[in-house]
């Protein structure tokens, strides 16, 4: 991926020069790229950090600052963007400042006030988590001819997305059936891990409260303790 958005780039500053606004789309993804590092590959490894695509977004940045054709919904996303990465790789401190001066661009008139709400007054997920869908089971895998085998639970989470953009006060609110313990700790685990952009109120990020999460799966009635199954026989 790193190699095409190099070769994108490379091909647009031959025939548009290295600051046109064309430039800005891949050396985003450039960026990002570098939020996801794999082991190395024994044959071939380029050593690769995630503070490497800062370098890139920045530039992406300064290219629409700097560029007379560029407007101000290329100016806001550039800084969004550059925000984003820093929550991505908790630096809260740098990416509270983009996202001061987003809103500040987002504000300098009404036209672009629709713009705001939805980049900075609404929280968007940058990280999500996918909790396993099917308990008990070790890879994941079950084929559809034995899905009639299995039950629907649900467990359901309130939580607060603090001003870095992290999950905290996270607390079960509903678990269906009670007992599969084992579901209720693995979303608890995975919720910890998802990443939001934080809310932005009058240019500074605060922290957000009573958020719910809510995880369907599917389990078998053999997976329920002796003691929730022997229950419901006598309440038969």
């Amino acid at each position: 991926e790193r190699y095409t958005w190099r070769r994108i780039i490379s091909v647009l500053e031959n025939h548009r020069g290295r600051k046109d606004l064309s430039l800005i789309p891949p050396l985003t993804g450039l960026g990002n790229s570098y939020l996801y590092i794999s082991l190395p590959d024994v044959n071939y490894f380029q050593p690769t950090s995630n503070t490497t695509g800062e370098v890139y977004l920045k530039r992406a940045l300064r290219i629409a600052e700097e560029n007379p054709r560029s407007t101000w919904q290329t100016k806001s996303q550039a800084m969004v963007s550059l925000a984003d990465y820093y929550i991505l790789t908790d630096k809260p401190s740098r990416a509270e400042r983009l996202y001061r001066d987003a809103w500040e661009v987002l504000s300098s008139d009404s036209e672009n006030v629709a713009d705001r709400q939805s980049e900075l007054q609404t929280m968007q997920v940058l990280q999500d988590v996918r909790p396993p869908k099917f308990y008990g089971v070790a890879d994941g895998v079950v084929s559809p001819g034995s899905l009639g085998n299995f039950e629907t639970g649900t467990v359901v989470f309130q939580y607060s997305v603090s001003s870095r953009g992290k999950p905290v006060n996270i607390t079960l609110i509903e678990a269906k059936p009670a007992g599969l313990e084992e579901m209720e700790r693995t979303v608890a685990r995975e919720l910890r891990r998802i990443v939001q952009r934080p809310r932005i109120v009058d240019g500074e990020a605060v922290q957000t409260d009573n958020l719910t999460y809510t995880h369907n799966f599917y389990y078998r009635e053999s997976d329920l303790p002796e003691s929730l199954t022997a229950a419901d026989a006598t309440n038969e």
